[in-house]
């Protein structure tokens, strides 16, 4: 070893997520490379979705853009339905971490949370002109939707006098809930005031005073990202 590559070697130590690279033998040089984080997110309109030009986009994705791309990472996104399918594949090693979602023990199985970064409000939302519950106990007996595997579909679990009804993804919420399919959803706030904007529908929906829970919002990476961890939190 000489000494530019035991300079490369020690610099390396020191800014790993910075410095990636390699010595190419036969040019003698020290070849970059940048650092990769795959991310994995769930269809949640305003947060984290698939635009009409095929490109990951939303509040969550522009969060990891702003975070990772000075350090140098080049990104890659994969959309899941819900977050059931993202903690999967975060658990298959498909992925390197995923987009916010709530800190929760449940979900700390799968990986390790960044600090937090941002909250989210849920609340029971109902259709304009539905009579708008006041508390849990008006949920008796309704048909109540949630995205299977949010905090949505957890929280909603709790309240036990509802029938709950899962749905894939955040996408999917709002059309039932104004047909008449289901009585009420539980889901972040800002996600189906997004999505009713985006389709000129606010004034169809209907935001209870019932606010189940403002929780922080984190990233989840894998275990072993110890590299990846440390960079976000130092942003």
């Amino acid at each position: 070893w000489g000494p530019v590559r035991l300079l490369f070697l020690g610099l390396s130590l020191l800014f790993p997520a910075v410095i990636s690279g390699f010595y190419h033998p036969n040019s003698g040089q020290i070849l970059f490379v940048s650092p990769v984080a795959r991310v994995g997110f769930s269809q949640f309109p305003g947060y984290s979705y698939i635009d009409q030009t095929g490109v990951a986009a939303g509040y969550s994705i522009d969060v990891i853009r702003m975070l990772l791309e000075p350090l140098g990472y080049t990104i890659s996104f994969t959309p899941y339905q819900n977050p059931d399918e993202t903690f999967k594949a975060l658990e298959r090693g498909e992925i390197d971490m995923t987009s916010l979602l709530v800190d929760t023990p449940e979900r700390r199985a799968f990986g390790t949370f960044t600090d937090p970064i941002s909250a989210i409000k849920v609340s029971v939302i109902v259709a304009q002109g539905s009579p708008t519950p006041a508390s849990s106990a008006d949920l008796q007996g309704q048909r109540v939707g949630a995205v299977s595997g949010s905090i949505g579909w957890r929280l909603l679990s709790e309240i036990e006098v509802a029938t709950p009804v899962a749905f894939p993804n955040g996408q999917s919420l709002l059309l039932p809930l104004l047909s008449g399919e289901v009585d009420a959803i539980v889901a972040s706030v800002d996600s189906v005031l997004y999505q009713a904007n985006s389709a000129n529908l606010s004034h169809r929906v209907a935001v209870s005073e019932i606010d189940l829970q403002v929780s922080p919002l984190a990233l989840l990476t894998q275990d072993d990202a110890v590299t990846l961890l440390s960079d976000l939190n130092s942003c």
